[in-house]
């Protein structure tokens, strides 16, 4: 199976190519320019080809650092499936979702740091079909209003819209310095762990103590000279109320909760700041908005050739179902077909 062209490898790839010793990604433990970052990502989609994977769903437990982007880079570059586990989830939680989204590999971090993609199931016990569209993309599983873990499939074509489209509407360039703050196991991971590299910019991954801890949130900030902070409006609450105040270049970008007036003025020394909003199934978000003092609190509009309405059942009634239209709207739940038909319309 060979992957479709994607703008944002083809992007990724370019900058490597132009500015091979800039950095690309960080953590606490180093850093990997761009070239260093392609040269490993493409050795994980081999390692993914030669084991006859291509197309198939992987999942990565390597923890929040910056081998978890290369694995996800490989993992695209191969056409295909990437399947973010928390750590903290408990270990039944792990093997229910890996059975449910019937994984062929994990990607594993040895002790010397060294990436492996290592078989997770013997060739008679493979699905017989792909249970999820050719070309690659994502899974994520969310739990719902039932409590049991349901897998929104993403493909790739779908992120790379977004992403495209997120570029421009959000100013990021190659001076984009983004503090990746969020779970894993949540699809606005992704979206931090890919904008910046589709930019020429550099992803910083924060440990999972940062978005609770307002005085090292700003230490980490200023060492790392970070420009754009993404997370939601309670993380955001709470680094105000420890003192922190963005700079005037920063670039903000919440999402998940209410954004309060309040908290936009505390904001409002950044350079901008944006209200982001869209279920999983919708590919990370659908809709924005960029809020400024004095103007409405809204969700905005939705990125080029998309339609977002609310269907209600009664004339002039202010609330409904979201309906969304467009190249960022998911496959369907994976293994659950009855889902699927009802939250999905094709």
């Amino acid at each position: 199976m060979h992957p479709q062209r994607l703008f944002i490898l083809e992007k990724i790839l370019t900058n490597a190519l132009k500015h091979p010793n800039s950095e690309a990604v960080k953590d606490g433990n180093g850093t990997f320019t761009y070239s260093q970052l392609v040269e490993q990502a493409k050795r994980i989609s081999t390692q993914i080809e030669e084991q006859h994977f291509c197309g198939s769903v992987i999942n990565v437990d390597v923890g929040r650092c910056k081998e978890r982007v290369v694995v996800l880079l490989g993992i695209l570059m191969s056409g295909s499936f990437y399947l973010p586990l928390e750590e903290e989830w408990p270990g039944k939680r792990k093997q229910v979702v890996c059975n449910q989204a019937h994984i062929s590999a994990s990607a594993k971090l040895t002790e010397n740091s060294t990436l492996r993609i290592v078989p997770q199931l013997n060739d008679g016990n493979r699905p017989k079909k792909d249970p999820v569209p050719s070309g690659g993309g994502y899974l994520i599983f969310t739990s719902g209003s039932t409590g049991t873990p349901k897998g929104v499939v993403i493909a790739a074509s779908s992120l790379d819209y977004v992403l495209k489209n997120s570029i421009e509407r959000f100013n990021v360039s190659n001076s984009t310095k983004l503090l990746a703050v969020a779970s894993p196991a949540f699809d606005f991971s992704i979206f931090e762990l890919l904008l910046p590299l589709v930019a020429g910019g550099t992803v910083c991954i924060a440990d999972k103590s940062i978005p609770k801890n307002p005085d090292y949130f700003e230490q980490i900030s200023k060492k790392w000279q970070i420009n754009c902070f993404t997370g939601t409006p309670t993380m955001f609450t709470m680094m105000t109320m420890g003192g922190w105040i963005p700079q005037t270049n920063a670039t903000l970008i919440l999402g998940g909760e209410n954004v309060s007036n309040l908290l936009l003025k505390n904001l409002s020394t950044a350079n901008q700041i944006w209200n982001i909003y869209g279920p999983t199934e919708t590919t990370i978000y659908c809709l924005s908005k960029k809020l400024k003092l004095g103007e409405e609190i809204t969700l905005g509009k939705p990125l080029p050739g998309t339609k977002v309405w609310v269907q209600t059942t009664k004339k002039n009634e202010r609330t409904g179902e979201l309906y969304v239209v467009g190249p960022s709207v998911g496959f369907g739940y994976i293994n659950n077909i009855e889902l699927t038909k009802s939250n999905f319309f094709y």
